[in-house]
């Protein structure tokens, strides 16, 4: 199971669930899907699967979010190989 904690979100996935998201995510390009906020930020909004729920980013945060999530995924391939060395 991954648990990501990135500022005021928690996401957690199940291991297929986790890699089927990172790769979701890598499509998005931020200039293509963010648009200006009233307070004249630019940002990016993902949807969620409850539809009342959208999730909101900056171009720096998205690229921490991205940067998190490839983080975990390289240490669950990390984890992965321990485990076949018992």
């Amino acid at each position: 199971m991954y648990f990501i904690w990135h500022n005021n979100i928690l996401l957690h996935f199940l291991n297929q669930e986790f890699y089927l998201f990172l790769t979701h995510i890598k499509t998005y390009v931020f200039e293509q899907r963010a648009f200006c906020f009233p307070d004249g930020e630019k940002r990016l909004v993902m949807h969620s699967s409850a539809n009342e729920i959208s999730l909101a980013f900056t171009e720096e945060e998205w690229e921490d979010l991205k940067e998190v999530l490839t983080e975990a995924a390289y240490l669950g391939n990390v984890y992965d190989i321990l485990k076949g060395c018992k």
